[in-house]
């Protein structure tokens, strides 16, 4: 399987917009168009997440820690931990959930 994300991704002014790229029963890829302004609130998720920042900047929260992060950027969201993201500018997001 091969794709240009940045071609894929979609944007919405008032919500995140994911999109599974990639699903198998030990991962699932996700692509996130996230709007200046627009954010996923901190929630819980029993998956252990790793994002990668393809484009943009903003926050990516992981428990009480809030990580500025921009092009290029890696957060790693230990299993269990809660985590956000809120864009400070328009961010193309990789979400990788494992387990």
């Amino acid at each position: 399987m091969a794709e240009n994300l940045k071609e894929r991704v979609k944007f919405d002014p008032g919500r995140p917009v994911p999109q599974i790229v990639y699903s198998s029963p030990k991962a699932r890829v996700l692509l996130l168009g996230v709007e200046a302004g627009v954010e996923i609130p901190v929630h819980p998720d029993p998956a252990e997440v790793v994002f990668y920042v393809i484009e943009g900047k903003g926050t990516i929260s992981v428990g009480e820690e809030a990580h500025a992060v921009e092009s290029g950027g890696f957060v790693a969201a230990p299993a269990g931990r809660p985590r956000g993201i809120r864009g400070e500018e328009r961010m193309t997001v990789l979400a990788v959930h494992l387990g």
